[in-house]
């Protein structure tokens, strides 16, 4: 469902980015625009996403959050729902590649010539 989403928002519109931060690995944590809408907020609104709270202290996403939960939306339908981080600490292994290979799958701008832009950097699928 997240994908849908996001495939869906990603296509109606132009995209930016505004760079918050570099993860450990280098990994740019951003906030993502399509036109004004903010699709970081769109998936923690329908229970599609988490707020690591460890990592952010938005108070906005964790309300949204908060929202999710107590409508059992996405998500937190399961009863007993695995955070990402504990996933991975459970499984163990490296999900970077399988993100970026999503993210280009769901993209698909290699052959669109979209231009995705951020205040720090400029990207350009083509």
């Amino acid at each position: 469902k997240a994908e849908r989403l996001t495939s869906s928002v990603l296509q109606k519109g132009e995209i930016r980015f505004t760079e918050v931060d570099l993860d450990r690995y280098g990994r740019m944590v951003a906030w993502v625009y399509v036109d004004s809408l903010n699709l970081n907020e769109e998936l923690v609104r329908h229970g599609l996403a988490w707020h690591y709270k460890h990592h952010s202290h938005d108070a906005n996403l964790a309300r949204l959050e908060d929202s999710a939960r107590t409508a059992k939306a996405g998500l937190w339908s399961d009863p007993r729902p695995i955070p990402p981080w504990e996933f991975r600490k459970r499984k163990g292994g490296n999900y970077t590649e399988i993100s970026l290979k999503s993210f280009d799958k769901l993209l698909n701008f290699r052959n669109s010539g979209r231009k995705i832009t951020s205040p720090k950097r400029e990207l350009l699928f083509i």
